[in-house]
């Protein structure tokens, strides 16, 4: 099960070079909401705003917190956090780092392990070699998703002054010599 913990104002942690604060939701697996609970409060020492299980958080808060989803992990005697956005998120299992991408439909699939029907909304995209060109092939996805997103707006309202320029001369003849 996953717990969500959000921050305040003022609180304001920092892990392995990792800011979470009032921008990211930090994640922790866990067996179950107690056990989650107890992490949280053992690994921020009480210092955070709400608790929420997987299936009380309401995925519509996320426009409200920029930095996306922060998973926190335990790994030997430090917390491991890898960062999880909102459009891409980064796994590892000790040093492999696999990108994964959300899906806009999620899709269910067989675990081939526990041969259980499962549904994900995540997709491997990408295995760099480091953490740091896993957020540099972040930074380039996230730039050419802007670009394609801003493309299609200047598109878009090119075809709405197209129209309106028609509907304003719709039936009049324009006269070359008149336009000097």
């Amino acid at each position: 099960m996953k717990v969500y913990i959000t921050f305040g104002q003022t609180h304001t942690h920092s892990i392995n070079g990792k800011t979470l604060d009032k921008d990211c939701v930090a994640v922790i697996e866990a067996k179950d909401y107690e056990t989650g609970r107890e992490l949280a409060f053992k690994w921020f020492k009480g210092i955070f705003c709400s608790l929420y299980s997987e299936d009380d958080f309401d995925m519509d808060m996320m426009k409200w917190y920029p930095c996306g989803f922060i998973s926190v992990k335990w790994k030997g005697k430090q917390i491991m956090i890898i960062e999880v956005g909102t459009d891409f998120q980064i796994a590892s299992d000790d040093n492999n780092y696999i990108i994964y991408e959300r899906l806009k439909i999620p899709y269910k699939y067989v675990d081939k392990r526990t041969n259980e029907t499962k549904i994900t909304e995540w997709k491997p995209i990408k295995y760099p070699n480091s953490l740091e060109s896993a957020y540099k092939l972040i930074f380039e996805l996230k730039v050419k998703r802007i670009d394609q997103v801003e493309i299609k707006a200047i598109i878009r309202e090119m075809k709405e002054i197209c129209k309106q320029i028609e509907e304003h001369f719709k039936g009049t003849t324009l006269n070359v010599n008149q336009m000097s």
